[in-house]
């Protein structure tokens, strides 16, 4: 069974196969240049390679659109058609050979996600979702796709998969909230890679996506993954600390979530 995508999902796919030609597994012997950002994060030349093919196929294709991505940055639409991109998630991962890193790519119609896609590095396998058309996956070396349905969780959560805030702030509203799933949860893990931890939730390997934070590459991409799939998102504002988590969950767990909400308000 294989999926009818648009023109902009077909497009998402043809880039993420090209960037998969570009970064290295975390076991390949390959040297690459690391340097350390204002924000005390690091970027590779990988990085910035895969963010100038993206831009590039991007203005050859769509020129009129406008592009946001991490590294050299951009701006989206509110009105018109935008591209948000994370050319290499996971870069502290990668640059310590941790095999947690993920690339991915969304298009916004009117500042909404309508097409998005990840490319899990070292499965090799890319995951695309379009609004109202589910997500479909497969590794690259298959042709054909598989239909991805997230799996309805036992009474308790297996594993609830986390992402830290950027700020104190956050990262204090990210702790309460996983000490409030406490009762619901048998495992608590984080993957120091957002749009992995979307694609591992997609896929039934975790239970429960908790997402906090400030950059829409991080979370975007995933969003459309997880909502196409059948979740639900519960949100929760912190108006001191200026910070919102943001609950991915299959719909027959959303009273549980509901109470940790309340118990954190």
């Amino acid at each position: 069974m294989n999926p009818s995508f648009s023109k902009e999902a077909v497009f998402i796919e043809q880039l993420l196969v090209g960037a998969s030609q570009m970064i290295p597994g975390i076991s390949a012997k390959q040297d690459f240049a690391v340097v350390t950002k204002e924000d005390h994060t690091p970027v590779t030349d990988i990085d910035h390679k895969v963010e100038a093919y993206f831009r590039t196929e991007l203005a050859r294709e769509f020129p009129a659109d406008t592009i946001l991505g991490e590294e050299e940055g951009g701006e989206i639409s509110p009105h018109g058609r935008s591209w948000v991109f994370d050319p290499l998630d996971g870069t502290r991962n990668f640059v310590r050979r941790i095999p947690h890193v993920a690339s991915g790519i969304v298009f916004l119609s009117k500042g909404k996600p309508v097409a998005s896609g990840v490319y899990l590095v070292d499965e090799k396998r890319v995951l695309i979702a379009q609004r109202g058309g589910g997500v479909w996956t497969r590794p690259l070396s298959q042709k054909n796709w598989e239909h991805v349905v997230l799996p309805r969780p036992d009474e308790r959560l297996a594993i609830v998969n986390f992402t830290r805030g950027r700020t104190l702030g956050q990262s204090k509203l990210v702790l309460r909230a996983l000490d409030a799933l406490l009762p619901y949860t048998f495992t608590v893990r984080t993957f120091g890679s957002s749009l992995e931890s979307f694609a591992y939730f997609v896929l039934g390997r975790t239970d429960l996506m908790l997402c906090c934070h400030t950059t829409l590459w991080d979370e975007l991409p995933g969003q459309l993954l997880a909502l196409e799939a059948g979740a639900i998102m519960k949100s929760i504002t912190d108006q001191k600390n200026e910070a919102t988590i943001n609950f991915y969950v299959h719909r027959g767990f959303a009273d549980q979530i509901d109470t940790v909400i309340k118990e954190l308000k």
